[in-house]
């Protein structure tokens, strides 16, 4: 590889996308026969290095290395020394792409500064304040401070369903700690109609109202609808009114020679006379949902998640019933027949 002798590369910013050039803009000077000048060539093929040192250091994301093509484009501008504005061709995963380059050599010295300024320049981070955006006449305003800490933002969490359990401290405003969770498989969900909470495992999620992406990649937010393991509910049902739900019913011919198992009691175990007193007690007033019965049938519960599992780490909600109950089978049902008839 080639080295320039004379110039030591100070600053190389490269930013996907193409701003345009369009001749002398601000002082630059179009530079000619771009594709046989072997300077402009070298600042290319170093700038396009060392992008890709930066990202190996940073261990950034976002695909495989660029290789270095040609310069397709070359401005420079005199800026307390010269500055090189170039368009470089590059590939990516098998993709051709077009860069712009900015930079700034500086006679003398070794190329050790490049790493160091790269470093400082930093790529563009999530801010939420309104300083970078138009008014609502849609003029642009001028940017009268500096972004603030008080005014970042941070990528979604996209809490994944895995069993790869995964939270990690998040160290925030005021000293004060998160908890981001990006992978679980268990929460605690209460059953409201009873007052009982258990802590189960998450099966699947099955619907959410704001993104279909968020079902097909099992992401883990608030409100969305989620399938959980109905045994620890059914367990507590049988020691709480003496009752097994859930259990299939047999067939007809299998009816007569055996009692119905669908809803009994259970005598397996001898119950103390104050027991079976409280026991009786409790199916006095008892009542449960056809709906629920029949999905523990099934062993899943169809539930909501209430907490923000990118926030506080923990994915815990409540066991679905009554009208809401209605209104999400009856998306899902409908969800269901788009998909047989997509199907078809």
């Amino acid at each position: 590889m080639m080295k320039v002798p004379i110039f030591a590369l100070l600053i190389c910013l490269l930013f996907v996308g193409s701003n345009g050039y369009g001749g002398m803009l601000g002082g630059r000077k179009e530079i000619e026969n771009v594709k046989t000048n072997k300077e402009v060539q070298e600042l290319g093929r170093f700038s396009v290095e060392e992008y890709n040192r930066q990202r190996g250091t940073q261990k950034m994301d976002g695909g495989g290395e660029l290789q270095f093509l040609e310069v397709v484009e070359a401005q420079s501008q005199v800026v307390s020394g010269i500055k090189y504005y170039l368009k470089v061709s590059a590939v990516r995963n098998g993709v051709h792409m077009l860069f712009d380059s900015e930079v700034v050599p500086k006679s003398g010295g070794g190329g050790g500064g490049l790493a160091e300024a790269l470093s400082h320049s930093g790529t563009m981070g999530i801010s939420r304040d309104s300083m970078h955006k138009r008014r609502a006449t849609g003029g642009k305003k001028k940017a009268w401070r500096k972004k603030r800490k008080y005014e970042l933002g941070r990528q979604p969490a996209n809490t994944k369903l895995s069993s790869n359990k995964t939270v990690r401290r998040i160290r925030v405003r005021g000293g004060n700690v998160k908890w981001r969770a990006l992978r679980l498989d268990t929460g605690n969900f209460s059953w409201g109609s009873e007052a009982v909470t258990r802590k189960t495992r998450l099966l699947d999620v099955v619907y959410n109202a704001s993104n279909n992406e968020l079902v097909r990649t099992q992401t883990l937010v608030k409100s969305a609808i989620v399938q959980v393991d109905a045994a620890p509910f059914k367990q507590w049902y049988l020691q709480h009114y003496g009752v097994e739900i859930g259990r299939r019913k047999k067939s007809a011919v299998a009816k007569k020679d055996t009692p119905e198992e669908g809803e009994g009691t259970t005598e397996e175990a001898k119950k103390s006379n104050h027991v079976a007193r409280k026991l009786e007690k409790r199916q006095q007033g008892r009542t449960l949902d056809p709906h629920i019965e029949e999905q523990f049938g099934g062993g899943r519960l169809l539930a909501c998640i209430s907490s923000r599992p990118g926030q506080c780490g923990r994915c815990d909600g409540y066991i679905l019933e009554g009208k809401e109950l209605e209104f999400y089978m009856k998306k899902l049902q409908r969800k269901k027949g788009k998909g047989a008839g997509a199907a078809a």
